[in-house]
């Protein structure tokens, strides 16, 4: 497991010691006991793997966005059957979510910019819009069921205020900050309206949903990207991201940072803060193609 290209981290909403890695060529791991040992399901053992959800209200139920496909598994990973497929095998299925209010509505996104949305929980889907670029990541608000957020790699953000029924375009403030090529986004779960955001080289926060940001001072040299972000859900003030060679941490909601060198010559490529447990934190590595 310590080989393989971390893409994305997910955890079970119910239990904080399952957790979920995609990878970039090895399909899905899992781990029921806090990684310390990792399992490969049958049916997703190879593969790009861009995007895991779990159903909050029951753990057996897991989305996987699998190449150009949705997989999803009623029954804890030991089985999973195709639940969306996209037509031309060059559109990628990027993104998956799962609503925190209701299991039945699921979210996928593809690297053509497709919004798509299913209410039986994965049994049919429709179109609900399309946005400029590649679907990097959709982040349901676990605050509210009417906001979702909708991460375009290198192009921008996107918000629902009607749980996906229209979707409007936020970079206006993002323009202003030099800030559009967005990298990362995580909700600030401790802070009502919070969010955090991350360009290639900046790192903005936000208290109204997204409508304006403020930049946050970081210490990384010119020209490093941000491949990584994450915040404890308890604490807005801890907030920690990663780069190619370095990981940032800082205990004061990013005034100052104390750094690390990664363990390895791969980059951080995924972050994930133990919601039960802050002083937890997972970090992927992923090799980088030159």
């Amino acid at each position: 497991f310590g080989g393989v290209n971390i893409t994305t981290f997910s955890l079970d909403p119910q239990d904080h010691f399952a957790i979920y890695a995609g990878t970039r060529e090895n399909g899905m791991f899992y781990s029921y006991d806090g990684g310390e040992s990792w399992y490969l399901p049958k049916d997703v053992a190879s593969g790009y793997v861009g995007s895991i959800a779990v159903d909050s209200s029951n753990k057996c139920v897991i989305y996987a966005a699998v190449g150009n496909q949705v997989m999803k598994s009623a029954d804890c990973n030991r089985s999973f059957k195709r639940a969306y497929n996209e037509a031309t095998p060059q559109t990628l299925v990027t993104a998956v979510a799962v609503s925190p209010f209701n299991a039945a509505i699921v979210y996928a996104g593809t690297s053509r910019g497709t919004l798509l949305k299913s209410v039986d929980a994965g049994d049919s889907w429709s179109m609900q819009g399309k946005v400029a670029g590649s679907v990097y990541a959709i982040v349901p608000d676990s605050r509210n069921s009417s906001l979702i957020y909708v991460l375009v790699t290198g192009k921008g953000l996107w918000k629902s205020v009607n749980g996906g029924g229209q979707f409007q375009e936020l970079t206006t403030s993002l323009r202003s900050a030099n800030a559009t090529d967005v990298r990362r986004l995580v909700l600030d779960r401790a802070t009502p309206n919070a969010l955090l955001l991350a360009s290639k080289q900046k790192l903005l926060r936000s208290t109204d949903g997204g409508t304006t940001w403020t930049a946050l001072p970081i210490i990384s040299r010119e020209g490093v990207e941000i491949t990584a972000l994450a915040v404890n859900p308890k604490n807005s003030k801890e907030i920690y991201y990663g780069t190619a060679s370095t990981f940032y941490r800082s205990v004061d909601g990013g005034q100052n940072w104390s750094t690390e060198r990664l363990p390895s010559t791969r980059q951080a490529s995924a972050l994930i803060v133990d919601p039960e447990n802050p002083a937890v934190i997972y970090m992927g590595m992923l090799e980088v193609k030159k």
